[in-house]
């Protein structure tokens, strides 16, 4: 009887752990560009809820920024990022984070619905969690551009 009672406590403690998301993926990645919806992770997570964090002042010189570039549409879309690492295509769909790691320069961010659908196209570039410049288009097949 009480090793029965203790197996349904293990059980309901498992489940718990899982319930409440306490399991972590982060591989610790610092370089180069990671997306965050692909197999290499970062340190940085964006939240997928709505709430945008507010823009605040930029960091001291000498402290490299954490940057990501998020792209949300819940259609295809594709596009590019410019940054000092050089410039690559991305693509997807949905809400992707792309972390650009601890850059310093400019970052520049282009992407093309891929539907004439009406929903809101956007793209936010944060750094070190804070949006410095966004945009967003809810015309078909629209173009949205950003830099920071």
């Amino acid at each position: 009887m009480k090793i029965s009672n203790i197996c349904i406590c293990l059980v309901l403690i498992c489940f718990a752990v899982i319930a409440c998301g306490c399991t972590s993926n982060d591989s610790g990645s610092t370089n180069g560009v990671n997306d965050s919806s692909g197999s290499s992770t970062s340190s940085s997570s964006v939240s997928s809820s709505n709430d945008e964090p507010s823009a605040s002042t930029s960091p001291s010189p000498s402290i490299k920024p954490r940057v990501l570039v998020i792209v949300d549409y819940w259609g295809k879309w594709s596009g590019t990022i410019s940054s000092e690492s050089g410039t690559r295509s991305i693509e997807g769909s949905g809400k992707k984070s792309f972390d650009l790691g601890n850059i310093s320069g400019g970052v520049a961010a282009n992407v093309q619905k891929k539907d004439g659908g009406s929903d809101t196209l956007a793209i936010f570039i944060t750094k070190d969690g804070n949006i410095v410049a966004s945009q967003k288009t809810s015309a078909g097949y629209g173009v949205v551009q950003v830099s920071a």
